[in-house]
């Protein structure tokens, strides 16, 4: 079935088309997940109950875990330090 449009590979065999078969399969996956993967978790706004430096812990976990790039870091740091 692929064989067709891979002609002008020259003569490849059926390991070959796998191969091509199964590297378009995978980049397809990658460009699903690209598009529909989970958005990043949002931060919930600073409630008066808790202390600036208990919202620094908090954004600082969410760092160490991932969930947080150092921009985002940085900028909820800079709006919590504001007031």
């Amino acid at each position: 079935m692929l064989q067709s449009p891979l002609l002008f590979l020259g003569d490849i065999g059926g390991t070959e088309v796998m191969l091509i078969s199964m590297l378009s399969v995978l980049l397809f996956i990658l460009v699903l997940w690209r598009i529909f993967r989970p958005s990043k978790p949002v931060v919930v706004q600073h409630q008066s109950t808790s202390s600036v430096a208990d919202e620094l812990l908090k954004l600082q976990a969410l760092r160490k875990e991932g969930a947080l790039t150092e921009q985002e870091f940085e900028a909820q740091k800079q709006r919590l330090m504001r007031g």
